[in-house]
């Protein structure tokens, strides 16, 4: 993931976050990256990193939200 900045659109950061993501989702304050075995949220400010693992099915995106489809309930992400 590459980070620019939005006045001249220099590059500032890049951050390694793996290939095996299959979808990306630009949240308020955080980017939520998914994968089959689990999520990471990235902090839009800081560029940390947490990752959680999860049996993922699928993902859907609402107006402010994110819902994880999971094999026996569902997980939403704000």
């Amino acid at each position: 993931m590459k980070v620019f900045n939005a006045k001249d659109l220099k590059l500032e950061k890049t951050i390694d976050t793996g290939n095996d993501y299959v979808k990306m989702y630009n949240l308020t304050g955080e980017i939520l990256l998914v994968k089959k075995t689990g999520y990471v949220l990235v902090d839009k400010s800081s560029f940390s990193m947490k990752e959680f693992s999860e049996d993922i099915i699928d993902s859907i995106k609402s107006e402010d939200s994110v819902y994880l489809i999971l094999k026996d309930r569902y997980k939403k992400i704000k």
